[in-house]
């Protein structure tokens, strides 16, 4: 399957959650709403009634590399303090930033829910996706009809840490290949199996897991903490249903 779609060289659009019947757009690097956010109540209306998008509500994060997951409102512009993962209903446009950071959008196919989540190497060691599905279970979702995307994100190849942030994983997770030695000081993390390892655990299906192999630090359309340093911009990815 091809992964994605461009759109005049400034959205990305997912064919894996276009296929499940999810609204979907990821900002490429033309569009930086770092510290904006007016673009939400301004810009993005536009861009979902260009869409043809019958929407409720517009929900917005303002991430903190927690574990906090909200529970989205059903009318109006809303932004939520501290918080890194919204959960909505139809009609509910929810709205993650990242710039390397994992996009992860988890969809309840039976029950029409889905969560959006910002899933940094903080949020991922400390299982914020796990959280999200916790949460969608609590509320009635059943592990085996959910369905996971990851969106374009650091690859492995790409995170390259020391031991201090080695010894943080080694500590959280027994998960087999999500550490790699690359020399004696140097290790890389595979942040999306870790993703995928934690939704196995809690019954999610391998085959219902999707993870992209775009590289948001190689791949210069993409912004990137990692790559551009004090100079990077901010994405966004929003999912509807």
């Amino acid at each position: 399957m091809k992964d994605y779609e461009i759109i005049h060289e400034k959205y990305l659009i997912s064919n894996y959650l276009s296929d499940l019947g999810i609204k979907n757009v990821m900002s490429l690097k033309p569009i930086n709403i770092k510290g904006d956010e007016n673009y939400f109540a301004c810009e993005l209306p536009k861009i979902l009634h260009h869409m043809g998008l019958d929407y409720k509500s517009i929900n917005v994060t303002r991430q903190v590399h927690s574990n906090n997951i909200a529970i989205a409102h059903d009318h109006g512009i809303n932004f939520y303090d501290d918080t890194d993962g919204l959960i909505g209903a139809k009609g509910d446009v929810l709205v993650i930033k990242s710039a390397d950071c994992l996009p992860v959008i988890v969809y309840d196919c039976i029950n029409k829910r889905i969560a959006a989540v910002h899933s940094g190497w903080k949020g991922t060691a400390n299982s914020i996706v796990k959280e999200a599905i916790q949460k969608m279970m609590g509320l009635g979702s059943r592990a085996k009809d959910l369905k996971i995307y990851v969106g374009p994100h650091i690859q492995k190849n790409s995170f390259e840490v020391m031991d201090d942030v080695k010894d943080v994983f080694e500590k959280n997770f027994s998960y087999e290949d999500i550490i790699f030695k690359k020399d004696e000081t140097h290790y890389l993390i595979d942040l999306g199996q870790v993703v995928k390892c934690d939704a196995m655990n809690l019954g999610v299906k391998e085959e219902n897991i999707y993870i992209s192999s775009v590289d948001t630090v190689t791949d210069h359309r993409f912004h990137s903490y990692r790559r551009d340093k004090k100079d990077y911009g901010l994405m966004y990815t929003l999912v509807c249903i």
